[in-house]
């Protein structure tokens, strides 16, 4: 094994640094993965850029990350040698399996949850190229797909939580606020589970493009039109059966509640370093509407890899760029400023 592993270390706004680290050791119910493609997040985008997301400021030193895919090149004691040399999708989080939360099924709330790149509690993140990780949150790829699509099972597995907390049902109808990847992987798993009409809006023309591409009834720019009267004319006055909001506006928070059939559901999705909207409290008792949230996920990674493995989701599309390690800041960039049609970008070892 080499002794020296490189990464990609932040050290405040726009400063990352390429650095030479040491490999870690590894525990007995762990693996070491050689890192193979990581995929630029929202998340790391605004630690980046803004340097925070609410209340969490990661410090100096600390390494970003969490969507990730590798191969296994060590295994520990506790594991079966025969998971080494495995090409797998990697779950970033780790809980501690006996909190109450966990035991419910409800892991990703466990308060000891260790996950990649997460500040607090600290733990290095995916931009790196060796890492330990629990053997249990590893999922192995079929050889047809590559480390990049792999590495896609993180925001997929957002989308599918999504999805299961606005039960949504075939025939179903949503809108999707924002069209960025998450919301881009929202309507892949919305059609994935039977929704009959999916509508998806954005402030950006190229990614209504892309949200057509993938299946979309139709696309509305809240810039260039009224979303909420386009949206209730295409449902004949309706509304939808569930609203799911990737973008985190003060505009898509009053949206969602317009745009929710009576005794529909709203999913919030995205996440803002701004922590307080407002939001229209007289729609959600009169519609008698589910107000629901995602953090993270729980019991669906595994069949997001599924997904990914049937080819059931044309995952792949949505990496519309790349680079290597030493030009991770590019990447951040990019997907900062949403320049040359950025749906995602990949950073690859």
């Amino acid at each position: 094994m080499p002794e020296k592993r490189k990464a990609a270390v932040f050290y405040g706004v726009d400063d990352l640094r390429i650095e030479s680290l040491g490999v870690p050791e590894i525990g007995p119910d762990e693996v070491l993965i050689e890192n193979k493609a990581v995929g630029v997040c929202g998340s790391d985008v605004h630690f980046y850029k803004e340097g925070n997301i609410g209340p969490l400021v990661p410090e100096p030193g600390h390494i970003l990350g969490h969507e990730c895919a590798g191969k296994i090149v060590e295994t520990g004691e506790n594991v079966d040698d025969s998971m080494l040399g495995k090409r797998v999708a990697v779950e970033p989080g780790t809980p501690c399996g006996q909190c109450e939360f966990c035991k419910k099924g409800k892991y990703n709330l466990c308060p000891d949850m260790s996950f990649m790149g997460h500040p607090d509690p600290f733990r290095e993140g995916a931009l790196v190229e060796y890492f330990p990780q629990s053997a249990a949150f590893t999922y192995e790829l079929a050889d047809h797909v590559s480390y990049k699509e792999g590495a896609m099972a993180e925001p997929l597995s957002v989308a599918m939580q999504a999805i299961k907390q606005g039960n949504l049902k075939p025939g179903d109808t949503v809108a999707i606020l924002g069209s960025g990847p998450i919301g881009i992987c929202l309507l892949l798993a919305a059609k994935a589970a039977g929704a009959a009409k999916v509508f998806n809006t954005d402030v950006m023309d190229y990614r209504l493009d892309f949200a057509k591409q993938f299946g979309a009834e139709d696309v509305y720019n809240p810039e260039e039109e009224d979303v909420v009267d386009n949206i209730m004319d295409a449902t004949d006055g309706r509304g939808v059966d569930l609203v799911i909001d990737a973008a985190a506006t003060s505009e898509t928070y009053e949206q969602s509640t317009a745009l929710a059939v009576r005794g529909g559901t709203i999913v919030f999705v995205g996440m803002a370093s701004k922590t307080h909207f407002p939001i229209n409290t007289f729609e959600i008792g009169d519609k008698e509407l589910t107000i629901a949230s995602v953090f993270r996920y729980a019991n669906v990674y595994d069949r997001a890899v599924k997904l990914i493995n049937d080819g059931s989701v044309p995952i792949k599309k949505i990496i519309t760029h790349e680079y290597d390690i030493e030009n991770v800041a590019e990447a951040m960039d990019l997907a900062h400023d949403r320049r040359d049609d950025v749906i995602k970008a990949v950073v690859t070892f």
